[in-house]
């Protein structure tokens, strides 16, 4: 796997190292299984010293976690896009869906080989596209325009989790265009950090990033809005530190959330967008 591939197994040890809880958040049995080898290790091995990184990343995946239950609640058939599925294992543990991920083909390979689509609890496709080489467009335009994903119902929901930091504006705006273009109407879940956030609390984790040879794209300073710029309407923000305090995952009063460390509490954020 190349780096940026590598950094999917930092996500998936959080979760591993959570469903070992007595009281786990995400509750991922799955994650396990894809680490156990010596690469993941020395992943993992860069990142579990950081307490408030990791509690941030496992309370974003339970917040997307619930608020896809949410949307599935009403449509259990509903068109759900991974993009940089990375070790998701959603398709096996929420309650409907029907499944597109994407990502990197090693990736995609070594994920098929320790948990098949088959063993999904839900209808399940795996495209494995290099972004390196080839252009986006082409081969995921075919795979939306399957009748498997097509003629589910309900407006389709896409997912970009733990990527947004690694896009600079340009690439993130030309995959938004790419998006609304093959799905005109969609619901976007992504994570959105800013960049006083950034600049106060990720030089640890930006360190241990820079060791796997990957640099995180510059955060801008209301990247919310440049979301909404692109062709969004908000429809909702959830903090990703407010939830992790409200699991337990880090012992910061609320009162204190709200006036000395609002930057820490809004500054990292899951973000809802429809397209419009």
């Amino acid at each position: 796997m190349d780096a940026i591939a590598k950094i999917a197994w930092y996500a998936c040890g959080v979760r591993a190292a959570d469903a070992t809880r007595r009281q786990p958040i995400c509750n991922d049995g799955f994650a396990r299984c894809f680490m156990l080898g010596t690469h993941a290790d020395d992943v993992w091995r860069l990142f579990r010293r950081f307490r408030g990184a990791n509690a941030a990343t496992a309370a974003r995946h339970r917040l997307i976690d619930d608020l896809l239950c949410q949307l599935l609640a009403p449509s259990p058939e509903l068109p759900v896009l991974v993009l940089g599925a990375g070790f998701d294992t959603r398709a096996y543990r929420l309650p409907g869906g029907c499944w597109l991920e994407v990502d990197q083909p090693s990736l995609v390979d070594y994920k098929n080989h320790l948990l098949p689509v088959q063993q999904a609890t839900n209808p399940l496709r795996r495209l494995a596209i290099d972004v390196e080489h080839q252009a986006l467009g082409p081969l995921l335009a075919p795979a939306l325009a399957d009748p498997a994903w097509r003629n589910h119902r309900g407006t389709p929901v896409v997912v970009i989790e733990g990527a947004s930091m690694y896009l600079d504006p340009t690439t993130l705006g030309k995959t938004v265009a790419l998006l609304r273009k093959l799905m005109p109407r969609h619901t976007l879940i992504i994570d959105l950090l800013d960049h006083d956030f950034e600049r106060r609390y990720c030089a640890g984790v930006r360190r241990a990033i820079r060791k796997l040879g990957v640099t995180m794209a510059p955060a801008l300073p209301d990247p919310e809005a440049f979301v909404a710029s692109l062709g969004y309407r908000q429809t909702g923000a959830h903090s990703i530190v407010g939830r992790a305090v409200a699991h337990g995952l880090l012992p910061i009063p609320q009162w204190l959330l709200g006036s000395w460390l609002r930057p820490l509490r809004d500054g990292y954020r899951v973000v809802v967008f429809e397209a419009v």
